[in-house]
């Protein structure tokens, strides 16, 4: 499946759990009991996270496109199964992750991909409970991961061109001249003097991107909880080695940075052979989508 892999202002992902309590517990699953029930969950879905990718995209929940859906994991009363239909019991969790889009962007399946590869994240780390963050030229972008939900969470301004600037300044050259030398401290591959010196001007401009994570962090309630979540970050560029060996304080406690790897294929994770034991239920999501949203359905190549 080819896919477009966008930001969180041009697309929105999000992975959620939604649970379904049975009337009848005692009853086997059907087959038309499950229909009805997945019809349920996306709907719900939907319906709850409409207005929120509307704002992010800055378009009205009309114009929204969903651009992909599929259930990524089954539960019956908290175990795993494979094949609901034929199970008993009073609890159902379906989790799903859906695409939308403001705008149709050629062949490709517009998708979030820094939310694809959060969920990618925790579920080869299995965790309950992070942030992953990715920098690039201008910005960083925090998801949020918890066992209930993957979404975005908030982005700042802060990215390669902040190291650039903080480079130029100490140096007074070019930005990609002072870019190859930072790569070059960053790599540890300057002299002892050189790296004090070039190190001032990055830790200075890196105590502003910790600034605003650990704000975001605090607003989401990290604090109340025993102990901070970890952070896995995945830079566009080189960072120094002593940012992930490095603790930072947050009022009385303290959180540190991961290095994430670079292979997470989002394409690999939408081809159909991944969830391929939920295919059926796949269809039918994309099928209730359809008929959910008002543009009627998904963007060419879904």
């Amino acid at each position: 499946m080819k896919v477009t892999d966008l930001g969180p202002d041009k697309a929105v992902t999000i992975f959620s759990t939604v649970k379904i309590t049975r009337e009848h517990p005692t009853q086997a699953l059907t087959p038309v009991d499950l229909e009805n029930h997945i019809s349920q969950a996306v709907w719900k879905f939907y319906n709850d996270c409409r207005s929120e990718a509307a704002e992010r995209l800055g378009k009205s929940e009309m114009d929204l496109i969903m651009t992909d859906a599929r259930v990524v994991g089954v539960k019956i009363d908290g175990h795993q199964v494979i094949n609901p239909s034929g199970f008993t019991g009073r609890e159902l969790e379906v989790k799903l992750c859906i695409s939308m889009a403001g705008e149709k962007t050629g062949e490709g399946v517009p998708v979030e991909g820094g939310s694809i590869r959060a969920h990618m994240l925790a579920s080869g780390e299995d965790i309950k409970n992070g942030y992953y963050i990715e920098i690039d030229e201008n910005q960083s972008h925090i998801f949020s991961i918890n066992d209930e939900r993957i979404a975005h969470l908030n982005s700042f301004p802060w990215g390669r061109k902040n190291i650039d600037r903080a480079t130029r300044e100490k140096l007074d050259l070019d930005s990609e001249t002072a870019y190859l030398i930072y790569a070059q401290y960053a790599n540890g591959r300057v002299s002892e003097k050189m790296d004090r010196f070039l190190g001032k001007a990055f830790w200075g401009s890196f105590g502003e991107f910790i600034n605003a994570l650990l704000m975001n962090i605090r607003n989401e309630g990290a604090l109340k909880l025993k102990e901070i979540p970890p952070v896995y970050i995945r830079a566009s560029f080189t960072l120094p080695e002593q940012v992930f060996h490095k603790r930072y304080s947050l009022g009385k406690k303290s959180v540190s940075l991961k290095k994430m790897s670079d292979k997470l294929d989002i394409e690999g994770f939408l081809e159909d052979g991944i969830h391929g034991i939920y295919e059926d239920l796949n269809e039918l999501a994309k099928r209730r989508i359809k008929w959910a949203t008002p543009s009627g359905g998904s963007n060419k190549g879904a």
